[in-house]
């Protein structure tokens, strides 16, 4: 057993109902997984002392690494009852309701305005840290800003957007972050932005600095923008010596390739009902000797999916073209999921 560990424990023994030190124990877990002992002492240390830091932080962490969206929603809006002096709960807070919303096919607009508030007041607590805290925890404030702009996309609200993007390429510049995959999922929300406002422009500008600036991104993320953009000879440079390795899901620039080249696309849905008639022939007879019930749900639910697939790849080559696409660019726009355990050290370094 680690020596920090043995000594925050053998203090637990003394003092069983110090939450501090179960959030510590917890943090420990939390960077050397042991089951689930992280969430345990998290959980521990929130009933012993419902305090900002434990409630951000068993919410987070239950929402986060388990999952548990519904739940962890429940916990954190005990906060808006406390008074809160620092950004991560509200921060949290958008991070739940972006994960309900992620998780769920129902419409969850009504979220927005909430993300939108948690967001702006995430803000204006950061700004309030000192000049060191704020330089140690920048990272953090951009990704809120992302948060912030996507957010007021999905609801129509375009005035500040623009302004808010300068001032995270501003505060980029200053603090010469290079190539984070945060930076590029910023640059393309950007990009998919101004197609909303049918802003061509702007958009061709953030797909040059990708493309210009940006040492590691995938090629499809590019095309597909340049294809939503109806720039199909563009889309097909970007993707044409990547096209094998292009998977189906990216339906917009499939479209484009069926438009260049049919055969190459009717080639790659012959290509996928094959492996899907594989799988499902070796799923079924894998079920067929299975005798844990487990195992047995999982690959019914295995042969569903294949049984999905296959039908839907006859019915494409049935009718010879693909689906027209319906996706739209407010469809494309991502969260950037960042670090809120408050007294994380780990993640101050800006890495997420």
């Amino acid at each position: 057993m680690n020596d920090d560990l043995t000594n925050l424990l053998n203090q637990l023994s003394q003092r069983p109902n110090d939450d501090d030190l179960l959030g510590k124990i917890a943090l420990y877990y939390i960077h050397n997984p042991d089951g689930d002992k992280d969430l345990y002492y998290l959980q521990q240390a929130y009933q012993t002392n419902p305090n900002i830091k434990n409630i951000n932080n068993y919410a987070y962490w239950m929402d986060y690494e388990y999952g548990k969206s519904e739940q962890a929603l429940d916990i954190i809006k005990s906060i808006l009852s406390l008074q809160v002096d620092t950004f991560y709960p509200y921060a949290t807070y958008a991070q739940i309701l972006f994960s309900l919303d992620n998780e769920s096919n129902t419409d969850n607009t009504k979220n927005y305005q909430t993300i939108i508030v948690c967001c702006h007041q995430a803000l204006v607590l950061f700004n309030q840290l000192d000049k060191d805290k704020q330089d140690k925890y920048f990272h953090k404030k951009l990704l809120i800003k992302n948060n912030l702009v996507i957010t007021l996309a999905k609801v129509g609200q375009f005035n500040d957007i623009y302004q808010i993007f300068d001032e995270i390429y501003q505060d980029m510049n200053d603090k010469s972050y290079q190539n984070h995959d945060w930076q590029l999922t910023i640059l393309l929300n950007h990009a998919y932005i101004a197609l909303i406002q049918n802003d061509i422009t702007t958009a061709r500008h953030c797909l040059r600095d990708i493309e210009n600036y940006m040492i590691d991104y995938d090629n499809c993320d590019i095309a597909q923008v340049y294809a939503m953009m109806n720039d199909g000879q563009k889309c097909m440079e970007i993707i044409k010596d990547h096209i094998d390795k292009t998977h189906i899901s990216w339906n917009r620039i499939w479209y484009e390739i069926f438009k260049e080249n049919p055969t190459i696309w009717k080639n790659k849905i012959q290509e996928e009902l094959l492996g899907d008639r594989i799988w499902l022939k070796e799923e079924i007879t894998s079920l067929k000797l299975s005798q844990d019930d487990q195992e047995k749900q999982t690959l019914m639910e295995n042969i569903q999916f294949h049984e999905q697939n296959i039908a839907y790849y006859e019915r494409l080559l049935q009718q010879g073209k693909p689906d027209i696409p319906n996706d739209e660019p407010v469809d494309h726009l991502r969260c950037i999921y960042g670090c809120y355990l408050m007294d994380c050290q780990t993640h101050d370094d800006g890495c997420f």
